[in-house]
């Protein structure tokens, strides 16, 4: 019995830096970035995470809500302040990692 495919598998998940978040460690912001801020209206549930639909159109994911975090119900409008993740659990689109949660402007 060969364990190569197996071997092949741990070195591109090393190559690709998600071991920590499919492993079940804390999910890392993209390196290099500043925090963002972003402003958009809840979808509801994902899969794993909260859906977020961006100004622009774009759906993500919601990932480390803040503990004070409020009921994020479909439809409330929202700035988000955080940074999008290198890797994530969530399994839709691209995971960002909310530092704060504010009202949206307007």
């Amino acid at each position: 019995m060969s364990h190569q495919p197996l071997v092949g598998i741990v070195l591109v998940t090393a190559l690709c830096g998600v071991g920590g978040a499919l492993a079940g460690g804390l999910p890392q912001p993209e390196a290099g970035l500043q925090p963002q801020v972003i402003d958009g209206e809840m979808i509801g549930a994902g899969v794993l995470c909260p859906q977020f639909r961006l100004l622009t159109g774009e759906t993500i994911s919601l990932e480390s809500l803040p503990p004070a975090a409020p009921a994020l119900t479909p439809g409330l409008r929202l700035r988000l302040s955080g940074q999008f993740a290198r890797a994530s659990r969530c399994q839709q689109g691209r995971a960002f990692l909310v530092q704060d949660i504010a009202p949206a402007a307007g």
